[in-house]
């Protein structure tokens, strides 16, 4: 790493109030969890700290890329099911 390198990878807790905007306020790029937070005024703030910072924010979900879901998607797509009125979806294994 040189550095020039100012980017850091962070795990925020949503479940820790009022400090999601700290990172970013102090120049952090921002990579969190799904939810990213708790509320839409928290979500606003970590945006608007972003923003004002010049950083990067983003979400981690990671399970767009399951297999299994481009199959679903697919399938739903090409209305071999018809339409869907409610769907769950449970997965216990790696893909």
């Amino acid at each position: 790493m040189t550095r020039s390198m100012r980017s850091t990878l962070l795990r925020l807790s949503t479940y820790t109030p009022r400090k999601q905007s700290r990172p970013a306020e102090a120049g952090k790029q921002v990579l969190c969890e799904k939810p990213m937070a708790l509320n839409v005024e928290e979500c606003d703030r970590m945006i608007a700290a972003a923003g004002a910072s010049g950083v990067k924010l983003g979400v981690s979900y990671y399970r767009h890329f399951y297999p299994v879901l481009a199959r679903v998607k697919a399938i739903l797509e090409a209305g071999e099911i018809g339409t869907p009125v409610i769907a769950q979806m449970n997965t216990f294994r790696d893909f």
